[in-house]
């Protein structure tokens, strides 16, 4: 199943917990089986406040060292890395 999922007026934003909520219910899946992959301190709180796991993109918008005090369990340096953890 392919999702695509933005801000809107009407949706919770990020790093809220509930934010992630629509999209689990969407598709199916429990939290213990996502992998929440971000290049921002945002996208790390967000893992964390949403009790999925979180995946540092080295590649992104923020630089590693702001993502690495969020400890996630995967530090990504280039996304065929993504092929090998799944």
């Amino acid at each position: 199943m392919e999702l695509c999922v933005g801000q809107t007026p009407e949706t919770i934003s990020k790093p809220d917990p509930y934010s992630m909520d629509p999209v689990l219910e969407r598709l199916g899946i429990p939290r213990e089986q996502i992998l929440y992959v971000g290049d921002t301190d945002v996208d790390m709180q967000t893992a964390r406040n949403t009790q999925t796991a979180a995946a540092a993109a080295a590649w992104g918008y923020q630089p590693l060292e702001m993502l690495l005090p969020y400890h996630p369990e995967f530090i990504v340096r280039r996304p065929k890395q993504l092929l090998t953890i799944f």
